[in-house]
């Protein structure tokens, strides 16, 4: 069972200077101490990513979220750290269901009142969430399908032209390339942070994460096995 630490500062002034992380950086270490949580593996960390940006498109986040096995605890050293309230619940929810738990120094962590109502809080505010997301996306498929236009999912690779969906070739390209590069075993956090050099735009329009290589190669292997492959069909 590992004991990591995440820190993060909004602008390139805090990340030059090092002061805003150092502070956190200490702040959990104490933490991990005086609550006896065990010796800190070490600290992921995001510099000069503002709260108004997505936590899954962090790549200090996303390294994080794939070196956590079950049974570790993720310290930070305040909730803001991660983002809003609605962040703050999505990766708390996420980690819980690996069996990872989240602390936050200056919030309690532990099954006392006050840390069951944290959770309650966290877990509340996600359900609410995720109908809203549910509502927003039922109403505007109704109206697409009222309009007789395609309502399905768009899949990064194609685009859709007069209700239909055709294969895009420049995304198509991206998604052999990719496809190529994982399988010749570059990682994912490599491969996610190539594309974003390159200046090349996720499916959702932002950053890659290493979750989004990892779901795209897949589909796209798996698009080719059902093309070229009549007994999986």
């Amino acid at each position: 069972m590992a004991i990591y630490g995440y820190l993060r500062v909004s602008s390139e002034k805090q990340a030059e200077s090092g002061a805003g992380i150092d502070a956190q950086r200490q702040d959990v270490k104490n933490f991990t101490g005086t609550h006896g949580l065990g010796d800190l593996v070490g600290c992921f960390e995001d510099r000069a990513y503002g709260r108004e940006s997505s936590p899954w498109d962090r790549p200090g986040l996303s390294a994080l979220l794939s070196a956590v096995q079950r049974g570790d605890t993720v310290v930070v050293a305040k909730w803001d750290r991660i983002g809003g309230v609605v962040e703050i619940a999505m990766l708390e929810r996420e980690l819980t269901r690996r069996g990872v738990k989240l602390c936050s120094v200056a919030g309690a962590c532990d099954d006392s009142p006050e840390g069951r109502f944290m959770r309650d809080i966290l877990a509340s505010v996600s359900g609410f969430e995720l109908r809203m997301i549910r509502s927003r996306t039922k109403a505007a498929l109704k109206a697409k399908r009222e309009k007789g236009e395609a309502y399905c999912r768009r899949k990064y690779g194609f685009r859709s032209v007069e209700g239909r969906f055709i294969a895009d070739a420049e995304e198509q390209a991206i998604l052999k390339e990719i496809a190529e590069t994982v399988a010749r075993g570059v990682s994912l956090n490599a491969v996610a942070q190539d594309l974003n050099q390159r200046g090349i735009r996720s499916p959702n329009g932002g950053r890659w994460a290493h979750s989004t290589v990892k779901r795209v190669a897949e589909r796209f292997r798996a698009a080719q096995a059902w093309a070229f492959n009549p007994s999986v069909k």
